[in-house]
């Protein structure tokens, strides 16, 4: 079968070893490169590798073609990260005691987004990755780690195109930023669809070498599915006085919530960050608004989430917005 012979192209799984290997994906007789004679001799990560080759097959049998060559994209890439970013030496292939647990980590991540299919409104939806390792010029330097995930939908209609679109929107960008001083990770994730509205949450990761910590930011994005395109501000607020009405309302309870930690004086501040969808939390029964570090409190108070009660919200909302709310 062709995605047999892809797996095994791939040296991904199959087979056992023999009597000094552990039973892995591939013939461990045959292992000649370093990551395999790595697999063949730790046992945990043979029985990965079998499971990732599981996953990975289980994957392709429900996909087609061209959503196929997408997902065999990502596994070349993972191949080909996975050895370096574990290796003991930043410039050199070198996999020793010393690699294992980020070995057995790279595989249960790889394992996970193989298997994060999921139905959305009936239709199936795989995981898209993609993954860089940068080697740094010298050993002394740190070498800079970069992977993007993002889910696609098995496409059925012209919408459909729209959305997978929408949901990759970040790749080209992503690729044309990555450099040797950090560390980034993007991954966006579908947590809920109504019958109007697809709700993703995408999260940004950023790691200078040499800051103090790591930097993180949350963006909840919104895709209208009879229309075709990302919500706008004028989709959901019929009535301009939304953002000063709800504004007074969100500082309020930032004030309780953050006491001497609020670092913005007055809630028309909050305006500028309120009036943008990627900061609307939006559920089944609540809508509120979601701030990222540094924006309204310090790093130290993390992401700082403030419901605001539907019977505010409601005299302000489009139809569209109204029928949201009921139909989820």
């Amino acid at each position: 079968m062709q995605n047999y012979l892809f797996v095994a192209t791939l040296n991904i799984l199959f087979l056992s070893g023999s009597n000094s290997a552990y039973a892995a994906s591939f013939s461990c007789t045959q292992a000649s490169r370093p990551q395999e004679k790595f697999i063949c001799q730790n046992e945990e990560v043979s029985q990965l590798d079998v499971a990732l080759a599981k996953a990975y097959q289980e994957q392709m049998k429900v996909l087609p073609k061209d959503a196929q060559s997408l997902v065999q994209a990502s596994q070349r890439s993972w191949l080909t990260y996975w050895p370096m970013t574990c290796s003991a030496s930043p410039i050199a292939l070198k996999l020793d005691a010393s690699s294992k647990d980020c070995v057995l980590d790279a595989y249960r991540v790889r394992i996970t987004e193989l298997n994060a299919s999921a139905l959305i409104e009936g239709r199936a939806t795989y995981n898209v990755s993609e993954y860089r390792y940068i080697a740094p010029k010298t050993k002394d330097e740190k070498p800079s780690n970069h992977n993007i995930s993002f889910p696609q939908i098995v496409v059925q209609s012209r919408n459909d195109a729209f959305l997978n679109t929408w949901l990759a929107r970040d790749l080209n960008k992503w690729r044309s930023g990555l450099d040797v001083d950090s560390d980034t990770a993007l991954s966006v994730s579908l947590v809920s669809s109504s019958i109007t509205l697809l709700h993703a949450i995408e999260v940004q990761y950023f790691f200078g070498h040499g800051a103090a910590h790591p930097q993180t930011n949350k963006a909840h994005l919104y895709f209208m599915q009879s229309a075709g395109r990302a919500l706008n501000v004028s989709d959901f607020f019929a009535d301009r006085r939304w953002a000063a009405t709800l504004a007074d309302f969100v500082f309020k309870k930032l004030q309780q919530k953050l006491g001497d930690n609020l670092q913005v004086n007055t809630a028309k501040e909050l305006i500028p960050l309120m009036s943008q969808p990627s900061s609307w939390s939006i559920t089944k029964n609540s809508f509120g608004f979601e701030f990222n570090p540094y924006e309204v409190a310090p790093y130290s108070e993390g992401f700082v989430l403030i419901e605001v009660p539907l019977s505010l919200v409601r005299p302000y909302l489009t139809l569209f917005a109204k029928n949201t709310f009921e139909s989820k």
